[in-house]
């Protein structure tokens, strides 16, 4: 388990992320689970310190005190990660409910009509003050396989710099659980990838899903994993209630558009396009250049947070105290997509950059907001809690 070093602990909680290693599959390529885990620090250090509510207002968060600790995650036969950070007192209870949905920290959910607002959540600590949580997050589903060298284009970038720039605590679903009240009531945010291979939601567990958003809980659904039309069937089933959907079919940044918008520079970034559009007035678009994408699926309803290629990326909803956020593709998770690693062209030297250096710097660390749009996302998402903080200077806030 990674700690702090002595000099980039500071005196404030904040919240940790990461894709581990789980078990390799079939091709040998090890598949990954997320894990957050919450430390405390003690030094001021020299990076910047990000929390979600910069983005909007000014804020601290609430120094718990104690010693640094971490949380812990286990994993159990069927794969699944158990974290041990778990309490909660807020009760939050809408109608279409198959229970109550308690909510995992101590929030004052925002009003859903405006976006703007942040979260007034502390970290909840044990006895002693220590083991604190921000945001318990859940990810479901199957990774993505594809990337710039399929079947081998790492998904640990994104974990190496949340590792090193926050904390937290979280579980990885491959196989779909028992989703009722009990189960949802543990967490703040969801993460949805591939649920291809899921089977149907029941009619219990949609209801039991729309309350825990209803009653403040986040999703992140990313789609474009594979090739088949029907991936996004049990995504649009059970998010039906938030009026978007993944449109059947559709195919968003696909080699046309990546010859039309690069050229002679398509070698700089592998098979990905890139892809910008960004609503500048959205939350999640602020400060947003690029991200790649390939493949993915257009987004139908919702309020627009990315369109290009002719469609929407991006969108999301806000559904009485929960939020919603439909994104068309998976590359964002991909390591070649943060780091370049695997790209059969590297653009950031001249030589490799076109007979006349037009594709100088086309390249994902240049182009990329990656980082950024990690961080707007989980931000939104839940809520803007004034607890989750990164540190990463290549992250703009206002």
């Amino acid at each position: 388990m990674t700690k702090w070093p002595p000099a980039l602990r500071s005196s404030q909680s904040h919240l940790k992320l990461s894709l581990l290693a789980h078990n390799a599959g079939p091709s040998g390529a090890p598949s990954f689970f997320l894990k957050v885990i919450v430390m405390q620090r003690k030094l001021v250090w020299s990076f910047l310190t990000l929390s979600c509510a910069a983005v909007i207002v000014a804020c601290t968060a609430p120094d718990p005190g104690g010693s640094t600790t971490t949380g812990s995650v286990t994993t159990s036969s069927t794969g699944q990660t158990t974290a041990s950070n778990t309490t909660g007192s807020t009760t939050a209870t809408t109608g279409n409910t198959t229970g109550d949905i308690e909510l995992t920290s101590n929030a004052e959910t925002t009003d859903d009509s405006s976006s703007e607002e942040t979260t007034a959540r502390e970290p909840e600590c044990d006895a002693n003050g220590e083991n604190c949580v921000c945001i318990q997050l859940a990810t479901w589903g199957g990774l993505g396989t594809f990337g710039a060298v399929p079947g081998a284009d790492g998904q640990d970038a994104v974990v190496a710099w949340l590792n090193s720039n926050s904390t937290g605590e979280a579980e990885y679903f491959p196989t779909k659980p028992a989703i009722n009240a009990e189960y949802l009531r543990n967490y703040d945010v969801i993460v949805i990838q591939n649920l291809e291979l899921w089977p149907a939601f029941t009619a219990e567990e949609k209801a039991a899903f729309e309350a825990w958003v209803r009653a403040g809980g986040g999703v992140i659904a990313l789609n474009g994993y594979s090739a088949q039309a029907n991936e996004m069937a049990n995504v649009n089933d059970l998010l039906a209630f938030s009026g978007m959907s993944f449109v059947p079919a559709s195919d968003t940044a696909n080699e046309t558009q990546r010859a039309t918008k690069l050229g002679v520079c398509q070698d700089c970034y592998g098979s990905a396009v890139p892809q910008g559009g960004w609503s500048t007035t959205h939350p999640i678009g602020l400060d947003m250049k690029q991200v790649g994408a390939f493949h993915g699926r257009a987004v139908m309803g919702g309020t627009l947070v990315a369109q290009e290629f002719g469609a929407t990326l991006g969108a999301t909803a806000e559904l009485d105290k929960g939020h919603v956020f439909f994104f068309h593709d998976e590359w964002v998770t991909y390591n070649s997509q943060w780091t370049g690693v695997g790209l059969p062209t590297n653009c950031t030297v001249a030589a490799m950059s076109g007979p006349n250096g037009e594709c100088l710097l086309e390249h994902p660390t240049e182009q990329y907001t990656i980082p950024q749009f990690w961080y707007n996302s989980i931000c939104w998402a839940a809520g803007n809690p004034t607890c989750f903080v990164i540190e990463d200077d290549t992250i703009i806030i206002l």
